[in-house]
């Protein structure tokens, strides 16, 4: 079993949130509209905020942490 220090732990979990933070969400494809059109698919809208959900919460937490999605 390989150990993993902390650091490295670290490491890995701010690369992933940039990579996350990174993705576009619903809105950053509305050019930053504010509004959201539902659609009759609610899978889809499901999805949509979802998405939404994951890719605002990596880049609050890179904000909050001073850091940049490069």
């Amino acid at each position: 079993m390989k150990l993993v220090t902390d650091e490295q732990k670290l490491a890995f979990l701010l690369k992933e949130l940039k990579i996350l933070a990174k993705e576009t969400h619903c809105y950053d494809e509305r050019g930053g509209d504010d509004l959201y059109y539902y659609t009759d698919d609610h899978n889809a809208t499901f999805d949509d905020g979802s998405k939404y959900g994951l890719v605002s919460f990596a880049r609050s937490i890179l904000e909050s942490m001073g850091e940049t999605r490069e």
